[in-house]
């Protein structure tokens, strides 16, 4: 049985817990010692501990309590604000005392659970939704934009975070649901089950032609290929923090050009201190205008968590399988997502390890059947008839704080991936080498390693500094098993050249970045960064990224206003797995020496409001200008390529195109070319307001993406002052959610709208017909098949019930308007309106 412990005075509390402060600050002693306090508590609360921290979120403090005080704590991460900035009381104290000071906004209270467990019991009732997931606060600590993890009132850039509890509430089935709407300046086009890679719309703006990415880390482990993170099991998800532009880029390196987004998995306990398992079963059916009878689609989903704060174990494993929306379009995921983590009373160790399987029918788009079914040349839009993507995460983070003064992080891992028969169409005009693209089986594997050091120093009474080492090694390995054939752009022209088997690839970076705060007030930060890396081409393998960046933040009894501005400059190399993957004919083997890396330099500047813990508010204004990006042109191929036949002649040579009747179409290859640079220039909104058990929360993003000037040597379809294709111009999101006791309704929209994109239903009639370059599909030419996409509307709604503490009802309802058409292009389709019921128990 659990035994309520005895809270201290009030007296008590202000001599001795309330006074919290940084580790360098001077704290008056107490004037009633912690052993003779210890009296008022039972035990193990009665154990008297003293914590140093500087900074640290409310988790980690919490962890360390525990870890010094030898107790197992357990308490329920949805009812804590676990990444808030911790009040730390100074001084050796009783634990329970100590506890009582860490959780004084909280409704909980530590309670003794027998022998060495300490529970952190709820008390009084509960209003909806917990406190901690209500607002933003400047006190949140992230720790994307900094190296062992800071507040977010001393980040001079915008960061945005999504905690994995409004994921759960939300149901959202796949990453672009989870973060179009809520994160402003980012967009990932919806697509079809089918396809498996991610396709982001826009990072403001663009920073590439057709693969305009962040880089993407799960718990500090950075992913082989960003594209292949399209989905991730909720119930494994902390929180996923997203910078946004090329500010970040002097911390993590080249290929976070476009932004950052970091993945935290869970690595807390049971709620009990013991063993604590979720099942999540749901079942439902998606409307099709290409499938009579609608797809079928299931989840299902298992959560085991087990251990105390101190000690900690879990795994998440998803199952969900879809339907035809189109016929013979079937997908089949599985993932499985653990962890686990260690505390002692300096150092955290946490192990992560992830799997993801998918296997995916790619049947002929319906949208294209009519063009191509009495045309010969069907061969080169058809797709693969299977689809394979096994991708891994496999490592490991330990901080080391030996004193309040220093932080030491290292992370080791390695994620990697092996497809086969991927189809993608992210090019306006196919390839002749598109099927040899599909034959080829292989992956790619990319082992990380990255060193940290921070030292936090102390001036005078209100100001402080923290400096900043840090130092990584990155290794990639790609392997082809079946080779494919690339487009080399040289000064004499475009030749063929064969893939290797094998290709390796190198990075390493060192880094240093320095902050100054004074007097909580004004905070400024400076870093620089060096890098090798192989990816770039051989003008140069070297690189140096600077970043600067100020904040101001003041406060009025309740209300707090912050002005930042921050100016950063990142690199895309010309060598990367993305556009090996989502650009066909294209191997890392086959980009040639003269291609420049992709560079984006800008500055933004934005004002945040927060009033209490139930509004926040902000406004950022992005300029940016990238230069050197590399664009797929379509080369038409006269002549035969290695391993190829000639134009118009079948595998045995003999000339097939007058037996059919019909010109033979023409083969196409895609040469890479640096096409010049592009300004990228908009505006954000976010707004968050909590009364009670409601809470609303609305995005606006406005961007203006526009060809700034173009190379001599340029081939392709834009003109300087073009907008950039497939690049929207406004995004908007909105969700309101309700919840009563028992009860959570949540009903959201985002909208897309204002971009130019191919009419790709044209570019395939006219290519199967026999176009050449001179009849428009190469070239300027290309432009007459520009159009202009209007808006497309999303709307989900979901209904949560408790039927008992242990088991809940939901009601589930996605694309309720039904549009299956119109996003990003006239060809891809998604499922339409879809509505599903599912369970929940808690054992």
């Amino acid at each position: 049985m659990i035994r309520g412990a005895r809270r201290p005075s009030c007296a008590l509390l202000l001599a001795g817990a309330l006074a919290c402060g940084r580790a360098e600050a001077q704290v008056t002693p107490c004037m009633v010692s912690g052993r003779d306090s210890a009296r008022l508590w039972s035990a193990p609360l009665d154990r008297v501990v003293m914590l140093r921290s500087s900074g640290a979120s409310l988790r980690t403090a919490l962890d360390l309590v525990a870890a010094r005080a030898g107790v197992r704590l357990s308490y329920s991460s949805d009812l804590l604000p676990l990444d808030r900035v911790a009040c730390v009381p100074q001084g050796a104290l009783p634990l329970g005392t100590m506890l009582t000071a860490l959780l004084q906004d909280a409704a909980v209270a530590p309670m003794s659970s027998g022998g060495t467990q300490v529970v952190l019991a709820p008390i009084g009732a509960r209003t909806g939704m917990p406190v901690a997931a209500r607002t933003a606060t400047l006190d949140r600590v992230v720790v994307t934009g900094s190296a062992a993890g800071a507040s977010q009132r001393s980040l001079p850039y915008a960061i945005d975070v999504l905690q994995g509890r409004e994921l759960r509430g939300a149901a959202a089935p796949t990453l672009a649901s989870s973060l179009n709407g809520s994160i402003p300046g980012l967009w990932i086009w919806a697509d079809a089950p089918t396809t498996l890679m991610t396709r982001f719309g826009s990072m403001r703006g663009a920073s590439s032609f057709g693969v305009s990415t962040p880089k993407v880390f799960v718990d500090g482990i950075e992913l082989a290929n960003p594209l292949l993170l399209s989905r991730i099991a909720a119930d494994a998800v902390e929180r996923i923090e997203v910078i946004r532009g090329p500010q970040g880029a002097a911390l993590y390196g080249a290929d976070a050009i476009s932004g950052v987004v970091n993945v935290q998995l869970r690595h807390d306990g049971a709620a009990n201190g013991r063993l604590e398992a979720i099942v999540r079963s749901s079942a439902g059916t998606s409307h099709s205008d290409y499938a009579p009878s609608g797809a079928f689609l299931q989840e299902h989903t298992v959560s085991l968590r087990a251990g105390s704060a101190e000690r900690s174990a879990g795994a998440v494993m998803a199952l969900n399988t879809t339907g035809a929306i189109v016929p013979g379009g079937n997908t089949v995921q599985f993932s499985t997502d653990a962890g686990a983590r260690l505390v002692t009373s300096r150092t955290i160790v946490s192990t992560t390890a992830r799997l993801w399987l998918v296997r995916a029918a790619a049947p002929v788009n319906p949208v294209l059947r009519g063009v191509t079914q009495t045309m010969p040349g069907l061969g080169m839009l058809a797709p693969d008839s299977t689809q394979a993507i096994t991708q891994y995460t496999l490592g490991g983070t330990v901080t080391h704080a030996p004193d309040a003064a220093w932080t030491h992080t290292l992370t080791a891992g390695v994620d990697g991936y092996r497809l086969r028969g991927l189809a993608v169409d992210f090019v306006p005009v196919p390839s002749a080498l598109d099927s040899a693209m599909r034959a080829t089986r292989g992956g790619v594997d990319k082992g990380t390693l990255r060193a940290t050091s921070v030292r936090r120093i102390g001036i005078g009474d209100a100001t402080s500094a923290t400096l900043t080492l840090n130092a990584d090694a990155a290794l990639l390995r790609d392997a082809t098993i079946a080779g494919a054939v690339a487009l080399r752009a040289t000064p004499s022209g475009r030749l063929a050249q064969p893939m290797d088997a094998v290709r390796w690839l190198s990075t390493a970076g060192i880094g240093m970045q320095a902050a100054l705060q004074m007097h909580e007030t004004l905070f400024l930060t400076a870093g620089l960064r060096g890098e090798r890396n192989d990816g770039f081409t051989d003008a140069s393998r070297f690189a140096v990224l600077p970043s600067l960046g100020a904040s101001l933040v003041r406060q009025r009894g309740d209300v707090t206003v912050k002005a930042r501005v921050a100016y950063g400059s990142g690199l895309r190399p010309a060598r990367n797995p993305m556009r090996e993957t989502a650009w066909r004919s294209i191997g890392l083997g086959g980009v040639g020496t003269d291609v420049l890396p992709e560079r984006q330099v800008g500055v933004e500047a934005g004002v945040e409001l927060f009033w209490k813990r139930t509004l926040a508010l902000q406004v950022t204004r992005f300029d940016q200008r990238a230069s050197s990006l590399i664009q797929q042109v379509p080369v038409e191929m006269t002549s035969a390529l290695p391993g190829m036949p000639d134009r118009g002649r079948d595998g045995s040579g003999r000339d097939d195109s007058r037996r059919s009747g019909y010109a033979r179409p023409p083969r196409y290859g895609y040469a890479l070319e640096n096409f010049g640079a592009i300004t990228n220039r908009g505006w954000e909104l976010s707004l968050r307001q909590s009364v009670g058990a409601l809470s609303v929360a609305g995005t606006l993003s406005l961007v203006q993406s526009r060809v700034d000037r173009l190379a001599l040597q340029y081939a392709g379809d834009l003109r300087a002052g073009d907008r950039m294709l497939a690049v929207p111009g406004r995004t908007t999101g909105l969700s309101v959610t309700w919840t009563p006791r028992a009860w959570q309704l949540q009903l959201a929209g985002s909208q897309v709208a204002d971009w130019i994109n191919y009419d790709r239903v044209g570019l395939a009639s006219t290519f199967l017909r026999g176009g050449t370059l001179a009849r428009g599909l190469a070239g300027d030419a290309l432009r007459t098949y520009w159009m202009h996409y209007g808006e497309v509307t999303r709307v989900r709604a979901s209904v949560s019930h408790d039927l008992t503490r242990s088991l809940s009802l939901r009601l589930i309802g996605e694309n309720l308007l039904d549009r299956q058409r119109g996003e990003p292009d006239n060809v891809t389709i998604v499922p339409g309106r879809t509505l599903s019921v599912g369970l929940c128990a808690r054992f």
